[in-house]
């Protein structure tokens, strides 16, 4: 990945420039509408003595990597979005009453991709906040730009999609959840040929 210092702040502001020129389907006007919490949190001190097993989940088989390899907990739903990469998918966990995940649905990114109208390779990422799911999906070629497909939680239906930079990952709320960020690699083909510029993207969803 090439990225001189120089260029380092143009890059990121014309990710910024492209994230937030995307039209936005009419979905969007209510994104901050999807989780109004009904209580206030308890608030209190509390001490941590160690950690206990409660279970685990194991994605269906046939998989050899990547098959768990990013988790974010969405506390509107009460579930764990899960990327699996060597399905191409977002998995879905749910939790019983002792607290052990089981997979209950999963998240095909095909229809971001169908949206954005390109072929996408795996997902990299996913972030969540209240009610919102923000996956960061590679291009089929990896030296192509991705994209930022963002789901609502209750009924894992797509919004929208955002473009991103060439393999967009680690991607986050801001704090407010106005803000989506992604750390886009710009990973380098084998034969090095093709180099893209490592940047960010940048998306405001006011």
């Amino acid at each position: 990945m090439k990225m001189p210092l120089k260029a380092m702040g143009a890059i990121a502001l014309s990710a910024l420039t492209v994230a937030c020129s995307t039209n936005q389907n009419s979905a969007t006007a209510t994104l901050f509408e999807q989780c109004q919490s009904t209580t206030n949190p308890v608030v209190g001190e509390t001490s941590i003595s160690g950690l206990t097993y409660i279970g685990s989940a194991i994605a269906d088989a046939p998989f050899d990597s990547s098959a768990a390899e990013i988790v974010s907990y969405d506390n509107c739903t009460d579930k764990l979005y899960v990327v699996n990469a060597q399905s191409k998918q977002v998995d879905v966990l749910t939790f019983d009453a002792a607290g052990k995940p089981t997979q209950q649905a999963f998240i095909d990114l095909q229809s971001a991709a169908n949206a954005a109208e390109i072929e996408i390779g795996a997902a990299n990422s996913v972030a969540t906040y209240n009610g919102l799911i923000a996956v960061a999906i590679e291009n089929a070629n990896k030296q192509e730009n991705g994209l930022i497909a963002l789901y609502r939680s209750s009924d894992l239906s797509l919004l929208t999609t955002y473009p991103a930079g060439a393999l967009p990952d680690m991607v986050s709320f801001s704090p407010d959840g106005r803000y989506i960020a992604s750390a886009n690699e710009g990973e380098p083909s084998k034969d090095y040929k093709i180099d893209p510029q490592g940047s960010i993207t940048l998306i405001d969803l006011r």
